[in-house]
C-alpha cells in the first residue's frame, strides 16, 4: 500500500478485517494517512476505530448510537439548563464510561457548577463540530460498584458473559455437526447386535462364540460355528428387513468409516445376513464357508465386549456409547455457569469468593436444568479453560491476588491491571468524590484505547496520543496540580511506594521477562 508521502508499507492485518470492510469503508481506508498519528480528518482527542496492525477503519470509535444521546447533546448545545441531567449525573455516580470521550460532558457541567463558565464554554467550543457524531456523554447505569483503589480487574461480568456464549455456541454447533453421525453410527451398532442375536440361532455344536482370556481374537476351541443350522420363516424375515436398514444406512454419507469400508464388520454381517435369509442349508454354501471363521470372531467380539441384544449389559454398554458421544459438553458447562452468574450488571465484577462459587463443580441437576426438556444429560459435564478464563478475568483484587489466582498470566496483563490501578491511585488525589470517581473512570476508558501505527514524520518521531492531550481532562489535572500544592508532601511521595510495590509483584511473577510497553506506559 502507498502512503500520503508515497512510501510504500506493508498492510499487517488480518484478511478477515480487510474482508470484513463495505466497498465504501475499502475506499476511504486507502486514502488514510497511515503511519500518522493524525491518520483522518478528526483531531487526535477522538478515539479512532483501529483494526488489526494498528491501521485505523476510518471511523470513530465513540459514535453516538441511540437518539436519546442524540436529543440529550442537542440539548446541551442549545440551553445551559439542560447540563441539569449532567450535573445530577456527576453527583450520584450513576454512570459508566467506556470510552474517554463519554466523559466530556460531565467534565462541562462540573465547571459550569464551579462558576468557571469561560473555560466549560472554551471546552464546548472545541467539542461541538463533533456533537452530532460523537458521544461525549456517560452511559446511564443503575447502582455502579464503588471504585476501590488498590484492586482492579481485566474484565467485567458483561466480558465473562461474552466469552461464555461464545464458548455455548462452539460447543452447540460443535454437536449440531456431530450429532447426525452419531446417531447414525449408533443405530449401526445396534443393527450388528441384532444381526449377531439372528446368527446365534445358526449355530452349531458348542458354546457361543466368545473371545480367549489372552489373546482377544484367539476363539476358544469349544466355541461353535455359525452357519450349521437353518433359520425359521420368522427369523429369516427379521433378516431381511435387517438387511434393508443396514444397506439404506451404509448408503448415509454421515456414517462412519469404520462401518462403510467393504472390509469392516457391519458389511460382513451384511453379507451374511444376505446368504441366511435365503433359507439355504448353509453347510452347502461354498461363499459362507469362506467367511465362516470371520463371521465367529465378529460374533466373539460383540457378544464377548456388549453382551447379547436386549440383554442388561447390552444396555449399559449402549448407555456407555451413547456417552462418550457427547463430547465434553462445553456448551451445557458454559450455560450452567451463566446461570451462576444469575442477574448482576454487567458493569459488575467479582470478588475471589463469587468466582470459585461459579466455577465450583456441578451435578447433573444443574445440567439438566439448563437444557430443554426433551433432552437428556447422561453425563457430567466438565468445566474447560475457557470457562474458568473467562469467570476469573471479572475477578476484582489486587494485583496480588490476581497473579496468585492465575488471573494475570502475563506481562501485558499486568499492564493492563497497572492501567486500572494507576488510574485509581491518581483518582484519590482529588478531594471531590465525585471527581474521583469521573478521573478513575476516564483515565481507565482511555488505557482501552487502541494504539495506532506510527512511523516517522518529516523530520520529527511521532507518540501516541497522550491522555493530557484531552481537551476534558486537563481541567481534572489542573485540579490534582492545586491540591498537590495545598497538601504538605510527606518525606516519601506515595507514587513512589505505589510504583514500587507494582514492579515487585511485575518482576516476583516475571523475573526473566522484558517489561512490556503496556506496563511501562501506565507507570510513565
Amino acid at each position: 500500500m502507498e502512503s500520503q508521502n508515497g512510501a510504500l508499507m506493508t498492510v499487517n492485518m488480518s484478511l478477515k478485517s480487510i474482508v470484513n470492510l463495505s466497498d465504501e469503508q475499502l475506499e476511504k481506508f486507502v486514502t488514510l494517512a497511515h503511519g500518522s498519528r493524525r491518520p483522518t480528518k478528526h483531531p487526535e482527542f477522538l478515539s479512532l476505530d483501529v483494526l488489526g496492525g494498528g491501521f485505523a477503519s476510518g471511523e470513530l470509535a465513540a459514535v453516538i448510537k441511540t437518539d436519546e444521546d442524540k436529543r440529550l447533546q442537542a440539548s446541551l448545545l442549545t440551553s445551559r439548563s439542560g447540563f441539569g441531567a449532567m450535573q445530577a449525573l456527576l453527583t450520584s455516580g450513576n454512570y459508566q464510561v467506556e470510552l474517554p470521550e463519554n466523559g466530556a460532558m460531565l467534565v462541562v457541567a462540573w465547571l459550569l457548577e464551579e462558576g468557571r463558565t469561560s473555560e466549560a464554554r472554551e471546552l464546548l467550543a472545541q467539542l461541538a463540530p463533533y456533537m452530532d457524531e460523537v458521544k461525549f456523554v456517560p452511559t446511564v447505569v443503575a447502582s455502579p460498584p464503588p471504585l476501590a483503589p488498590t484492586t482492579a480487574s481485566l474484565g467485567t461480568v458483561e466480558r465473562a458473559r461474552k466469552q461464555l456464549a461464545h464458548a455455548e455456541a462452539r460447543g452447540a454447533a460443535k454437536q449440531a455437526l456431530q450429532q447426525p453421525r452419531n446417531d447414525v453410527n449408533a443405530e449401526l451398532m445396534d443393527l450388528q447386535a441384532q444381526a449377531v442375536a439372528l446368527l446365534v440361532q445358526t449355530l452349531g455344536p458348542g458354546e457361543l462364540p466368545r473371545q480367549g482370556a489372552t489373546v482377544r481374537n484367539v476363539i476358544p476351541e469349544s466355541c461353535a460355528f455359525p452357519f450349521l443350522l437353518s433359520l425359521t420363516s420368522n427369523s429369516r424375515r427379521d433378516a431381511t428387513s435387517i438387511t434393508t436398514k443396514l444397506e439404506q444406512l451404509l448408503q448415509n454419507a454421515t456414517a462412519s468409516n469404520r462401518h462403510r469400508r467393504q472390509t469392516s464388520a457391519t458389511n460382513a454381517l451384511l453379507c451374511a445376513l444376505r446368504e441366511v435369509s435365503k433359507g439355504e442349508n448353509a453347510v452347502s454354501s461354498d461363499s459362507l464357508k469362506i467367511v465362516t471363521v470371520r463371521i465367529r470372531v465378529i460374533m466373539a467380539s460383540v457378544l464377548s465386549r456388549r453382551g447379547a441384544w436386549g440383554s442388561e449389559k447390552y444396555e449399559q454398554h449402549m448407555r456407555n456409547v451413547a456417552i462418550s458421544v457427547q463430547g465434553d459438553q462445553r456448551h451445557i458447562a458454559a450455560r450452567v455457569v451463566m446461570a451462576r452468574l444469575g442477574a448482576r450488571q454487567d458493569f459488575e465484577t467479582l470478588t475471589a469468593v463469587e468466582v470459585e462459587r461459579a466455577l465450583e463443580a456441578m451435578s447433573i441437576d444443574d445440567a439438566q436444568r439448563v437444557v430443554h426438556s426433551d433432552s437428556r444429560i447422561l453425563s457430567l459435564p466438565r468445566l474447560k479453560s475457557c470457562h474458568r478464563k473467562a469467570v476469573k478475568g471479572a475477578m476484582e483484587g489486587t494485583l496480588e491476588e490476581l497473579l496468585n489466582y492465575r488471573v494475570v498470566k502475563s506481562g501485558e496483563e499486568v499492564g493492563t491491571v497497572a492501567h486500572v490501578l494507576v488510574s485509581r491511585f491518581k483518582s484519590t488525589q482529588f478531594t471531590d468524590v465525585r471527581l474521583s470517581r469521573l478521573y478513575a473512570e476516564i483515565a481507565t476508558a482511555f488505557s482501552r484505547r487502541r494504539s495506532l501505527l506510527l512511523i516517522s514524520g518529516p523530520g520529527a518521531l511521532q507518540h501516541q496520543v497522550r491522555m493530557t492531550e484531552l481537551p476534558w481532562i486537563v481541567p481534572l489535572l489542573s485540579e490534582i496540580s492545586k491540591t498537590r500544592a495545598t497538601q504538605k508532601l510527606a518525606q516519601q511521595p506515595p507514587e513512589l511506594s505505589f510504583a514500587r510495590e507494582l514492579l515487585v509483584q511485575y518482576w516476583k511473577h516475571f523475573p526473566v521477562t522484558l517489561m512490556p510497553n503496556k506496563l511501562t506506559s501506565a507507570l510513565r
